[in-house]
């Protein structure tokens, strides 16, 4: 680790211990792979009989530091990240969603087990998405408890029906439009039938097979550990479409709003393009 004239530290691969560093983040230096698993939680009253939490703070905030490490220490190479994990928190699955969709070079995902519920969606926008032979993927509207007051109980649901419902059928639909069986269908008719299945049936199963003819996912991986990060560039222009769906034109994206009232809004600034993921 280095400082440069300005006193900016300089970071380079041999400042990591791998084993360290993967075992406490999940994250593989030398090799730009990241896993994104559950950490270590212990169940109540079961002693040492472990679970899996899901998709929850802690594993975003793992996450987000190992993505930004990657994108300072490991600039212009693709990203390979091992995703095993179940269903999870809305928020935090959505703060991965971003750090993926805005990451500035290819990423590529291998799921691992299944990819169901919030890690359905957390995917979505990377540049290639391989499933393993076995895993499955599951759509569903999710499940809500509540340990609050009936006011608060129905602001969280009619935040459902207003926001998060919609949103994930447009996570689903504009990857459907790109690939698979489904593309030539309009969007009305993909999201009535996204939604007519997850009220016939409440959870939705996909094998690996029929999650890519879907549209879900790029490929059922063969096994190729030496092709599995090559990426065509149809692959990067569908990224980069796809994120278009989701990526504000500006950086606050107020040109829409009106004055507040007795003051002027700044300007924004124009947003630049990524290197290697254009966006616009």
């Amino acid at each position: 680790m280095t400082w440069n004239s300005t006193q900016k530290m300089k970071m380079s691969k041999s400042d990591f211990d791998p084993v360290y560093q993967l075992h406490e983040y999940g994250f593989n230096v030398h090799t730009n792979e990241i896993y994104i698993t559950p950490w270590n939680y212990l169940s109540e009253g079961v002693g040492e009989e472990s679970y899996e939490p899901g998709v929850e703070h802690t594993m975003a905030s793992r996450f987000m530091m190992s993505m930004n490490l990657a994108r300072t220490v490991n600039q212009g190479e693709p990203l390979l990240i091992h995703m095993k994990t179940n269903g999870g928190e809305w928020n935090e699955g959505i703060a991965m969603f971003d750090i993926i969709m805005t990451y500035p070079w290819d990423v590529v995902i291998l799921n691992y087990t299944h990819s169901r519920s919030m890690s359905s969606m957390i995917p979505l926008p990377a540049t290639k998405t391989v499933m393993m032979p076995g895993s499955e993927f599951m759509f569903h509207e999710g499940y809500y408890g509540a340990d609050s007051t009936f006011r608060e109980a129905k602001s969280d649901l009619k935040w459902y029906e207003d926001k998060a419902g919609p949103a994930m059928l447009n996570f689903y639909y504009h990857r459907m439009k790109q690939k698979g069986k489904f593309r030539e269908w309009s969007e009305e008719c993909i999201k009535d039938m996204l939604q007519e299945e997850m009220e016939r049936g409440e959870n939705v199963y996909l094998d690996a097979v029929e999650t890519v003819e879907w549209g879900f996912y790029d490929e059922v991986f063969n096994g190729d550990w030496d092709k599995l990060r090559k990426v065509t560039e149809a692959q990067r222009d569908n990224a980069v479409e796809y994120a278009s769906h989701f990526m504000p034109e500006t950086p606050t994206d107020i040109e829409a709003l009106p004055e507040p009232k007795g003051q002027k809004r700044p300007r924004p600034r124009k947003r630049k393009s990524f290197s290697g993921r254009r966006l616009g």
